[in-house]
């Protein structure tokens, strides 16, 4: 018989063998690494292609989603412009009755605040009220200008102080 020794993990190795053996093992089968790199390449380029038509798809869905909403804007744009429009002449119609109406000029009455004819109706009685004050105040004070008091002694300036002050001013 050979030499035998016995290892730490217990086994035994005959003198002059193989330390792995000399049984052979069994045999695996080979392996064909180029025929798999080339059936992952394979797949590989199916996987790109449809993922190029999925974006091309996607990217043409995009576009009609732009095309569309362009539209709807477009759409809400031309509304809001019309609704401009409309209230403008909405506008425009209260002013010119109120300012028939009250005996004011256009220009006038379109300046105040309002959106509907009460309101704009009480904010040109006010201001009628103040012109006809004003213009009552206008004629006291060109005929005090007038009145007794000769040219001579008092200014333009001097005049129109005296009138606004009697008025209240």
């Amino acid at each position: 018989m050979a030499d035998e020794t016995t290892q730490a993990d217990g086994t035994a190795v005959t003198a002059g063998a193989e330390p792995h053996g000399d049984a052979q093992e069994p045999e695996r089968p080979q392996v064909d690494w180029k025929a798999k790199y080339e059936q992952a390449v394979a797949e590989s380029r199916k996987w790109e292609e449809r993922s190029k038509a999925n974006r091309r798809q996607a990217d043409q869905l995009k576009g009609e989603a732009d095309a569309a909403r362009t539209d709807a804007d477009r759409l809400k744009e031309l509304e809001a412009r019309v609704e401009g429009y409309e209230t403008a002449e909405r506008r425009r119609a209260l002013v010119a009755k109120v300012s028939a109406d009250k005996g004011l000029p256009a220009d006038v009455v379109a300046a105040l605040a309002g959106d509907d004819e009460e309101t704009l109706g009480k904010a040109a009685d006010t201001v009628a009220k103040a012109m006809g004050d004003a213009r009552a105040r206008a004629s006291v004070a060109e005929q005090s200008a007038h009145d007794a008091v000769p040219h001579g002694r008092r200014s333009n300036a001097q005049d129109f102080a005296h009138a606004m002050h009697e008025a209240g001013f």
